[in-house]
This record gives C-alpha cells, structure tokens and sequence, in this order.
C-alpha cells in the first residue's frame, strides 16, 4: 500500500501518527512508558510499519494533501493527515480526480491541541498579562470558536456545538465522507520523555 505521511521530526501531524501507532501496538489508551516502548518487540513493530510506508515522507501537511490532490490514486493509495484537511479539498477531489475523498478514523486517536500559555515570569508587565487575557477570550469566545468549526476544525469549547445546521461538519457529502462523532477512542498522551523514545525509535528504525 502507498502510504503518504509526514516526517514525525517535522511534523505534528507525523508525530500525531507515532503516537497512533504505538496506542495501536499497546491496544489501550492509558499513556505509553519508556520501559514498555524498549522491548524489542515494539521496535520490531516499528520495524514492519517503516518497511511497509515506501512513499518518502514530507516535513508539511498542507504540503502533503496538495501532493495528494495533484497527483490523487495515482501515487497515493492512503495518506495520514487532519481532519480538517480532509474536509476542506473533498470538493477538489472530485472535481479533479472524480473520486471522493475518504476518512478513517485509527482505534486510537488524538486531538491535535495547539494551547496557548500566559507566562508568568517577573519581566512581563501587568499591561502584557492583561492583553493576554484579552487575547485569550477572544481566541475562545463563541465566534471565533464558530468560526474555527466553519473551517473544519473542531471547537476547543465544548458547549459549542459541531453537528449543527451550517456547519460543514453537518454537509451530507461531509458527513458520506466518512466525518463523524465517533472518532476512535482518545488516548492519553505520555510524558515528555516517553515522547522522545517514541521518536528516537522511529529515527533508529527507519534511518
């Protein structure tokens, strides 16, 4: 099968897949440990996926679902990428491959969470922390978030709604696509060195 993914040392969408493939070895969402992801048998499991993955990976996203778009069937079979991608070029698709676009949801999945942190450091003035604030309300008021979901990213908010009337989300061809609520279940991410095993061991393993 020709995968297209993206390099995990580039990408978080490459790193996002790490995390699902080790979720998929382990079969369980609790949180991966360094001594679990040691065994030589997760390496062997590391092993058969790199081998199995011929397509030469790119360090974007964005840059992977344009390739995917010019050069459709004919050089991708399965690619790893957001939600969101998916939802805005299903249109494109069909329009240059005639084929819709379709989405799978992995056993194990994670949501790409992109935070955004007030420092709390003596240098930053009491003026600064309050634009922050201001800043971050606004990034979470019910309009943005709205706005966000327009686009096909799924609200940070809870109490906004995503299956709803205007949302694309709730598009009959979105929806055949294969988008939906039930997007695996959702695992827990591990600390920060477990994090780097996980990758040093891809890196080992493919390079």
């Amino acid at each position: 099968m020709r995968v297209g993914y993206t390099n995990p040392n580039e990408s978080n969408g490459g790193f996002m897949f790490l995390m699902a493939l080790t979720h998929a070895y382990l079969d369980r969402t609790a949180a991966a440990t360094v001594a679990e992801l040691t065994d030589p048998k997760f390496a062997e499991y590391v092993r058969r996926i790199a081998r199995a993955v011929s397509i030469e990976p790119l360090n974007s996203s964005g840059i992977l679902m344009d390739n995917m778009m010019r050069q459709g069937p004919a050089t991708y079979d399965l690619v790893i990428l957001h939600e969101a991608l998916a939802i805005e070029n299903y249109q494109i698709a069909i329009k240059r491959h005639n084929i819709p676009l379709r989405v799978f949801y992995p056993k194990y999945n994670l949501y790409s969470e992109h935070p955004m942190c007030l420092i709390d450091h003596p240098s930053f003035t009491p003026q600064q922390r309050e634009a922050a604030k201001i800043y971050q309300d606004f990034l979470l008021s019910r309009e943005i978030q709205e706005l966000a979901r327009a686009y096909g990213y799924r609200p940070a908010v809870t109490d906004v709604p995503i299956f709803v009337e205007g949302s694309p989300f709730n598009d009959p061809e979105i929806r055949a696509m294969g988008v939906s609520n039930s997007i695996g279940q959702t695992l827990v991410q591990p600390d920060g060195n477990t994090l780097k095993q996980i990758l040093a061991i891809w890196n080992r393993v493919v390079n």
